[in-house]
């Protein structure tokens, strides 16, 4: 996490992104359904890593406004 996606040379795979979807999210476009899924995930990803496990604020919020 800390260092940034790196070529996976031992064969195990955790979190696989498409590298159509590094280049993209470089270029900052998201038309490509995948990338924008991969996008996503990526970033839930992430923010999870983070935040150690604890829950964003707005995040309980906004599922508190669905539940309305």
């Amino acid at each position: 996490m800390e260092r940034g996606y790196c070529l996976n040379r031992s064969g195990v795979i955790r979190h696989a992104v498409l590298g159509k979807t590094l280049l993209d999210m470089a270029k900052d476009d998201y038309a490509d359904p995948a990338t924008a899924q991969q996008s996503k995930q990526l970033m839930r990803m992430l923010l999870n890593h983070q935040l150690g496990g604890k829950t964003l604020h707005t995040r309980e919020l906004i599922n508190d406004l669905q539940k309305l």
